[in-house]
């Protein structure tokens, strides 16, 4: 009722007082390396105007790094030690740098946060069924404001569009600065090469490619760049989280193989955008959300090579390995042989899977399951 709602603010309120009173009196002379922002920020300035606000629990801040001095670095780590938490979050680029990783090795934990999955995007969608909800989903993606905001497809490309050039424009903006100060700096210095090779990695989802196959796909096109150039610029997509690269594994041996890689999208609306003449291209985009599917479950995956035949994922879970495969459809009879035969080749006893769109092919056929990927990715996988 509407008098516990106000002892809950009044109590949200005082723990929000006290710790950012002990806080301040923690940090007293060090107030230029530090801003306070969030429900403190905002609360400060309604009660300076003494109007209501509903306190928040938590300090948020944001660390003035040019300023920041030794004494409080010091000072801040002594206070974090103190049985609080600390978040640290911003551009893909920085937060997970080499050069940060090492900083904080063996004192953090990686939460990676990535567009919904289409479990979190159909129970937003009320109003449609899951078949519906999940064409929706391969069309605009899992970025929570399209799936909120019901936009069109004009405004929709206009996000994407502010998504796609704050990722390559500003974290690698970023990147340059941060290899300035290293020995050998490796820097970005043409945006338009950048966006071409994200260009082709896009067209080329879900296939094998190398380095040098990249490279000789621009010389063939008049536009000669090298294997170490592209190699920067590849490093630099993926360091951004924009890209992710997969691994060959050799499923007898069960080793990675220094064969060529295949790439995923982050969000299959950014794929769209950069591609929109491609945008109705079923099995790579069903192949991709699969694949961000079993990173969202913990899964280490690896693209799986039995001699001359490929499976479409190793998915590797605490010492257990799954292998998937995923095809739109399996109703044609070579389809469905083609996509069985490599599981059935594989000699081990771990669990072997096959997601398809089509309800007609389901079941279990010898140890190998057929299931409806739609109904894979809304199952409890707690």
């Amino acid at each position: 009722d509407w008098s516990s709602d106000v002892c809950s603010s009044d109590l949200n309120k005082q723990i929000m007082i006290n710790g950012f009173s002990t806080f301040k009196e923690y940090f007293k002379g060090f107030e230029n390396q530090y801003v306070v922002i969030g429900g403190t920020a905002c609360d400060l300035i309604m009660e300076s105007e003494e109007l209501p606000f509903r306190a928040t629990k938590d300090l948020d801040i944001v660390l003035i790094v040019e300023s920041i001095t030794p004494e409080f670095g010091r000072r801040f780590w002594e206070y974090v030690k103190e049985d609080i938490d600390i978040y640290i979050t911003g551009s893909n680029s920085y937060i997970f740098s080499s050069q940060l990783a090492t900083r904080l090795s063996g004192r953090y934990v990686e939460i990676p946060v990535l567009p919904f999955s289409f479990k979190e995007f159909y129970s937003s969608q009320k109003d449609l069924d899951k078949d519906s909800a999940f064409h929706e989903y391969m069309m605009v993606g899992g970025f929570p404001y399209i799936t909120q905001a019901h936009l069109q497809d004009e405004m929709i490309n206009m996000y994407m569009e502010g998504i796609y050039n704050t990722i390559l424009v500003k974290a690698i903006e970023e990147r340059i600065n941060r290899k300035q100060q290293e020995l050998n700096p490796k820097n970005i210095t043409d945006v338009s090469l950048l966006k071409a090779i994200s260009k082709y990695l896009s067209s080329v989802l879900g296939s094998p490619v190398s380095i040098r196959s990249i490279a000789n796909y621009f010389k063939s096109n008049e536009r000669k760049i090298s294997p170490n150039t592209v190699s920067v610029y590849v490093d630099a997509l993926c360091e951004a989280y924009l890209y992710y690269p997969v691994e060959a594994m050799d499923i007898s041996g069960k080793e990675v193989l220094k064969s060529n890689k295949k790439f995923y999208i982050v969000d299959t609306e950014i794929r769209n955008f950069i591609l929109p003449k491609q945008r109705y291209d079923l099995g790579f985009t069903l192949e991709n959300i699969v694949y961000f599917e079993l990173l969202r479950r913990k899964y280490l995956v690896y693209v799986g090579k039995l001699g001359q035949t490929e499976v479409d994922f190793i998915a590797k879970k605490d010492g257990v390995y799954t292998y998937f495969q995923v095809t739109a459809s399996m109703v044609d009879e070579s389809t469905f042989q083609r996509e069985i035969r490599p599981l059935q080749e594989i000699r081990d006893n771990y669990e072997k899977i096959i997601l398809t769109l089509d309800r007609f092919t389901l079941g279990n056929y010898e140890g190998i399951k057929v299931i409806h990927v739609i109904d894979w990715l809304l199952e409890d996988n707690n």
